[in-house]
C-alpha cells in the first residue's frame, strides 16, 4: 500500500510568526553592525530588547519541528524510501536555492573587493568583517553542499547567518529517526515528560558551554536537534489534544503576562534562554489549538511576511556583508546623525527589496520547478 500525503490546511498563525522570527533577528545584527557603532547611546536602550534578537533562531527551530511534523508526521509512521527521498527534495527545493544565490553574491563581492587574491588569507577578512571567520575554498566547499555546521566549533562562513540552515537541513536528514524513536510515546503525559527531560538536558549543555565562553561556537548542533526535536513532541501532544479544551479568556491573560515577562527579561543573557524557550511553546502551542487568536498574524500582510521570511532571513547577512565591503561603517561614524539614519533606511530598504526579489524569482519558481522535475 502506498501512502500518499494528507494535506492540511495551513495555520496562518504560525505562518505570520515566522516574519516576527525573522525581524527579531535582523534588529539584532542591526543593533550590533549599525546601532551600537553609530548611536552608542540609543544602542544602550535598544539592546535590552533586541540583545537577545539571536533567539529569534531558536523560535525557527523549534517551528520547524511543529510544522514539519505537522505535514509530514503520518507519513513516517509507516516509511517508505521514496517517500523519504520525496521529502528531502521538497526540504532542499525550499532551502537551497536562496542560500545558493546568496552564497554565489557573497562569493563575487568578497572576490572582487579583494581582488588581490588577499581574500584567500581569512585574517584580513575577518578583519574588515567581524562576522566572518572563514572564507576559504575548503568553506565554500562545504556551503556549496550545506555541511558547514555539522562539525564543531562553528565557523561563520561566507553568507554568516547560513549555519542555521545547513543545521536545518542535518535535521530534516534525521527526521524519520526522530519519528520512529518518538513513536512508543502515545500519551500525552508520556510526551510532557519527554519535552521536559529535552528541555532540562538542553539547559544543562547551554549553560555549561556559557560557563566555558563556548556557547556561539559549540551549541548549533545541541540548539537544532533539542529544539527542532521538541517541535516534533510538541506536534505530537498537539495531535493527541482534543478539540476545543481549554478556556479562551485564561489563555488569553496567560499569554499577555508571558509575553511581558520575556519582554522585561530578554536582555537577562543568558539566563533569558531559559524562560524564551518555554515561552516560545507555549505561543506555538497556543496558537495552533486555537486558544489565543492573535489575528494580526493571521493578516495577508504577515502570513505574505511569513513566505517571505527565509529569504529576509538569509538576504539580510548577505546584505551585511555587501554593506560592510563596499561601505564600511566604521567609515562614517563622524558623520551627522541625518546621513547615519539614512545610511541605516537604506540598509533596510535595500534589504527589503532584494528579499522581495529573492522571494518571487528565486526562492519560489525554483522550489515549483524543482519538485515539478525530481518528486514522484
Amino acid at each position: 500500500m502506498v501512502i500518499t500525503k494528507t494535506v492540511k490546511e495551513s495555520i496562518n498563525a504560525l505562518t505570520g510568526i515566522r516574519i516576527v522570527a525573522a525581524c527579531y533577528v535582523l534588529f539584532y545584527h542591526v543593533g550590533i553592525f549599525l546601532i551600537e557603532p553609530f548611536f552608542p547611546a540609543v544602542y544602550y536602550y535598544y539592546k535590552f530588547v533586541f540583545s537577545a534578537g539571536w533567539m529569534g533562531v531558536d523560535l525557527f527551530f523549534i517551528l520547524s519541528g511543529f510544522i514539519i511534523s505537522y505535514n509530514y508526521h503520518e507519513i513516517f509512521q509507516q516509511p517508505r524510501l521514496h517517500q523519504y527521498g520525496d521529502f528531502l527534495i521538497k526540504r532542499l527545493a525550499r532551502i537551497y536555492p536562496v542560500h545558493l544565490f546568496c552564497l554565489i553574491i557573497v562569493f563575487v563581492f568578497i572576490v572582487y573587493r579583494f581582488s588581490d587574491g588577499s581574500w584567500i588569507d581569512n585574517d584580513i577578512v575577518g578583519s574588515r568583517i567581524h562576522e566572518l571567520n572563514d572564507v576559504s575554498l575548503i568553506a565554500l566547499f562545504k556551503n556549496i553542499f550545506l555541511i558547514h555546521a555539522w562539525i564543531p566549533p562553528l565557523q561563520m562562513t561566507w553568507n554568516f547567518v547560513s549555519w542555521s540552515v545547513s543545521c536545518e537541513w542535518l535535521a530534516y536528514i534525521f527526521f524519520p529517526l526522530i519519528v520512529v524513536l518518538l513513536s512508543p510515546f502515545k500519551q500525552r503525559r508520556s510526551l510532557w515528560v519527554v519535552l521536559a527531560t529535552i528541555y532540562f538536558i538542553t539547559l544543562v549543555i547551554v549553560f555549561a558551554l556559557v560557563s566555558e565562553g563556548l556557547l556561539l561556537t559549540y551549541s548549533a548542533l545541541i540548539r537544532i536537534f533539542s529544539e527542532f526535536s521538541m517541535g516534533v513532541v510538541l506536534y505530537k501532544i498537539y495531535a493527541l489534544a482534543p478539540l476545543g479544551s481549554g478556556e479562551k479568556a485564561r489563555w488569553r491573560r496567560n499569554m499577555i503576562v508571558g509575553l511581558c515577562v520575556m519582554g522585561m527579561l530578554l536582555s537577562w543573557y543568558p539566563l533569558s534562554y531559559t524562560w524564551v524557550i518555554l515561552i516560545f511553546l507555549w505561543i506555538i502551542y497556543a496558537i495552533a489549538r486555537g486558544h489565543v487568536e492573535i489575528k494580526i498574524l493571521s493578516s495577508a500582510a504577515f502570513v505574505l511576511g511569513g513566505k517571505i521570511s527565509y529569504s529576509l532571513y538569509m538576504v539580510h547577512g548577505m546584505m551585511f556583508v555587501l554593506y560592510i565591503l563596499l561601505f564600511d561603517p566604521a567609515h562614517y561614524v563622524d558623520d551627522s546623525s541625518l546621513f547615519k539614519v539614512l545610511y541605516i533606511a537604506s540598509y533596510l530598504l535595500i534589504t527589503a527589496l532584494v528579499t522581495l526579489f529573492s522571494y518571487y524569482y528565486v526562492e519560489e519558481p525554483s522550489r515549483k520547478l524543482i519538485v515539478r522535475r525530481w518528486v514522484q
